[in-house]
């Protein structure tokens, strides 16, 4: 009843006449908590997206309101684009009240991928990550908000890894030992991409920071991406951030928190697809460093998310929502077991790889 209360409030706020006749919860998001809301606005049915957005996580929604003013801007008229986003009564796009911090989007009817399933579809999702991205680059350079600093600087990364280790209990640190001996045999070379990126030796440029396969949305006819989602994280960074993720999630048909690591393969055309598209959505914008380092990303990406989902492992599972016991562990082994895969594609020696 709480939550049926909070969205009913949220919903007779937004710019118009809404009134709210079904909800739902939507999704597995990992951060934020998602509701689908049927309304009627003067009679003409809606269905809308509703996010109580993790305060704990962004304490302050000012610059990821910034952020998000910016990208209506930017990808109006783009053949990939974004979720519509209602407006309140005040104007703003965000809604602050006691029960938490709320966001309005349109539902966009699609499909999302937790597992890949063709090379066609793995191409099409990396070209439309670079098409959003290296459109959002674009001039007038825009101030965009740092809405999480550090959110892929590797070495902070560790060093939160390090400060875990320290305070978890005997019994959680004695079930990730060989995880734990993983990462210091990786340590010297996990903070390389973002030492190149930090001395200039990649432009700095937006990135999405998420691009995970799950964060587009399929059209179900045509099979092109509709619309780039979870908007939270863009911000100053470089695409190789988001190739990473993308080589992370869809270069392989394992699920995130795969038990057997015997199902957690690298298929060439699906790594071959996600580089091919991801050139195709950048439009010749890629520099010859970035291209480099269009593999090593990869790399980097899934070894420092294993590192986050083992820091919140060691931490009781504070961050990332879990539906069992050592999910986050499970999610870990995954990341390093590609990692040990992705590596053997890259010459010895390559950006320290």
């Amino acid at each position: 009843m709480e939550e049926a209360a909070a969205l009913k409030a949220v919903v007779a706020e937004l710019s118009g006449r809404f009134e709210m006749e079904a909800w739902s919860r939507l999704g597995r998001g990992h951060i934020h908590r998602t509701y689908e809301v049927r309304a009627r606005e003067e009679g003409v049915e809606r269905t809308l997206v509703v996010q109580r957005i993790n305060r704990t996580v962004f304490p302050d929604c000012r610059p990821l309101a910034a952020n998000l003013e910016w990208m209506i801007e930017r990808t109006r008229g783009m053949g990939v684009g974004i979720p519509a986003v209602f407006r309140f009564r005040t104007g703003q796009l965000f809604r602050e009240d006691a029960s938490g911090t709320w966001r309005v989007m349109e539902r966009v009817e699609g499909d999302c991928l937790e597992v890949i399933d063709t090379p066609e579809r793995a191409r099409e999702a990396a070209r439309a990550f670079a098409a959003f991205v290296f459109c959002l680059d674009g001039e007038p350079r825009l101030p965009w908000a740092v809405v999480l600093p550090g959110f892929h600087d590797t070495p902070s990364r560790l060093a939160r890894l390090d400060e875990a280790r320290s305070r978890a209990s005997v019994e959680r640190l004695g079930a990730c030992r060989e995880e734990l001996a993983f990462v210091e045999a990786w340590r010297d070379r996990a903070g390389r991409l973002a030492a190149v990126l930090d001395s200039g030796g990649l432009p700095a440029r937006v990135a999405h920071h998420d691009a995970k396969l799950n964060n587009v949305l399929f059209d179900r006819e045509s099979g092109r991406v509709r619309a780039v989602l979870d908007l939270d994280t863009v911000m100053p960074g470089t695409p190789l951030y988001d190739l990473g993720d993308l080589i992370r999630t869809a270069s392989h048909r394992g699920a995130e928190d795969e038990r057997d690591l015997s199902k957690v393969r690298i298929d060439p055309e699906l790594l071959q697809a996600l580089c091919e598209g991801y050139r195709e959505g950048a439009e010749g914008a890629l520099t010859g460093a970035e291209e480099a380092w269009m593999l090593p990303a990869g790399v980097t990406i899934t070894l420092e998310t294993g590192v986050r989902f083992l820091t919140d492992y060691l931490d009781g599972d504070r961050y990332f929502a879990t539906s069992r016991p050592d999910q986050n562990l499970d999610r870990c082994r995954t990341q390093f077991e590609l990692v040990r895969q992705l590596a053997a594609w890259i010459p010895k020696g390559c950006h320290g790889i």
